[in-house]
């Protein structure tokens, strides 16, 4: 099953829903794969078969996050705090998936890019002949690839939580997945973030 820019999107009964996209599957397909409790506690939004691949290729990953999500829950005092990694909210993740061993995953890089010039000559027939001038000589590009930073990974599942993000920090998390995916790290992401239908309680 191919692995391409897969992601999933969680929230809870009320957690900001991920921005609908044209290629979002088919929300009857998403619960062929997904545990019913899950199912019926969450907003989800599955994008490129994400779903299917988690099912399929990470299913202990999937039966980890899934344990995690099931133990999550919030009070009004936490809803109440300020936001930011130090909430309560992301430690009550941390606390059950750092023991099973998702630990949090930066990628940095430079970028070797080789550069050939040519020049064409008539040959004693006529015809332009290419003629490489020199050879090939590389130019390093330092950090190329800087700082993407994902809070859980296991495997090849990255996980990654947006309680109170704006969109840039939304969007930047989205990137990194990304990222990760093209250099070949992960082959699914999961974001869980708050629903919209939780605005008008908070």
């Amino acid at each position: 099953m191919p692995e391409e820019n897969n992601s999933v999107s969680g929230a809870s009964a009320g957690n900001v829903a991920m921005r609908p996209a044209q290629s979002a599957d088919d929300p009857d397909d998403v619960r062929k794969y997904l545990s019913n409790d899950i199912c019926n506690s969450y907003e989800l939004h599955s994008y490129r078969h994400a779903a299917a691949v988690l099912n399929s290729s990470f299913p202990v990953e999937l039966s980890e996050l899934e344990s995690a999500l099931r133990e999550f829950s919030l009070t009004t005092r936490e809803i109440q705090m300020p936001g930011g990694n130090e909430s309560e909210i992301p430690k009550k993740f941390s606390r059950i998936l750092r023991l099973l061993g998702w630990e949090e995953a930066r990628i940095f890089g430079n970028l070797t890019v080789f550069q050939e010039r040519y020049t064409e000559e008539e040959n004693d027939t006529g015809r332009l002949i290419k003629r490489k001038l020199i050879p090939a000589v590389p130019v390093v590009l330092e950090n190329y690839l800087d700082g993407h930073k994902v809070d859980y990974v296991k495997g090849r599942v990255a996980f990654d939580l947006e309680w109170n993000s704006k969109d840039q920090t939304f969007d930047r998390d989205l990137y990194a997945f990304r990222t990760f995916h093209e250099c070949g790290i992960i082959g699914v992401g999961v974001l869980v973030t708050r629903s919209a239908n939780l605005n008008p309680v908070l």
